[in-house]
Parts: C-alpha cells; structure tokens; sequence
C-alpha cells in the first residue's frame, strides 16, 4: 500500500521527466529490499530483536526528516 501511496508523490517531483523520476524511485525501493534482508539477518545474529529494531526505528527517523525537509514547501 505506501509504494501505491507515493506513486503520485514521486510523479509530481519532475512532472516533465516523470517517467524517469518513478524509473529512480523504484530502483531505490527494489535496491533496499534487496540489500535489506541480508544486512538484517546479519545485524539479527549480531544483536537480535533489540539491535533489528534500533536500526529501523533510526532509518524511519531519517526518512521522515527526509521528507519533511525535502518535500514540504
């Protein structure tokens, strides 16, 4: 649903090279599921549950602070 959610989002960045902006944002997207499983099954071994949850609570953090400094007028 949040990749459905953000295809206008990510459309409206370039209007005039849209079809590039959406080739861009799913090439970010396809490239963090495919090196998310692997670093978090090795930061599981290393620091279990607690470290996994660190680290995506981090990450949404600097998303979000992404976002809001970046796409808000």
């Amino acid at each position: 649903f949040a990749i459905v959610s953000f295809l206008p989002l990510y459309a409206e960045q370039a209007p005039e090279a849209r079809g590039t902006a959406l080739a861009l944002a799913f090439m970010g997207i396809s490239i963090g599921a495919a090196a998310g499983s692997p670093l978090a099954t090795g930061l599981w071994t290393v620091a279990g549950l607690e470290g996994v949850c660190l680290v995506a609570a981090a990450l949404l953090l600097a998303s979000a602070g992404a976002a809001w400094r970046f796409l808000l007028p």
